[in-house]
C-alpha cells in the first residue's frame, strides 16, 4: 500500500464500521441536497424568534456597554423573553375557522 492510499483511508473514515456513501450515478447528491433545501422554509414564528433573539443581544451588550450591573441585565433579558414569546404566538397564531351557526 502506498503512504498517500494509507493517509486517504485514514482521513475517509470517522470511525470503526463506517461506510461511505455510494451513489449509482453522480447527480443523486446534488437532487438530495436539492430536496432538502427547496423544502425548507422558515415559519413566521421562527422568523419573528430570530429576529428577537438578535434584536435581545444587541440590547444586552449595549447594556454592558453601558456598565449596567449584570443582575439588571439578566432580569432585562428575561422580562422581554417573556414578552417577546407572548407578543410572537398573539402575532403568529392561526385564525379559527368560522363556524356556521347551530340550528334552532
Amino acid at each position: 500500500m502506498k503512504a498517500g492510499a494509507a493517509v486517504a483511508d485514514s482521513v475517509s473514515q470517522t470511525g470503526p464500521g463506517h461506510r461511505p456513501l455510494k451513489f449509482r450515478n453522480k447527480t443523486a447528491p446534488r437532487r438530495v441536497m436539492h430536496r432538502v433545501l427547496s423544502g425548507f422554509a422558515m415559519s413566521a414564528f421562527t422568523l419573528y424568534a430570530f429576529g428577537f433573539i438578535v434584536l435581545l443581544a444587541g440590547l444586552a451588550y449595549g447594556a454592558f456597554l453601558l456598565h449596567v450591573p449584570h443582575t439588571w441585565i439578566g432580569v432585562g433579558v428575561l422580562v422581554l423573553i417573556g414578552f417577546g414569546v407572548m407578543s410572537a404566538v398573539a402575532h403568529t397564531k392561526h385564525r379559527d375557522a368560522p363556524t356556521a351557526p347551530p340550528d334552532a
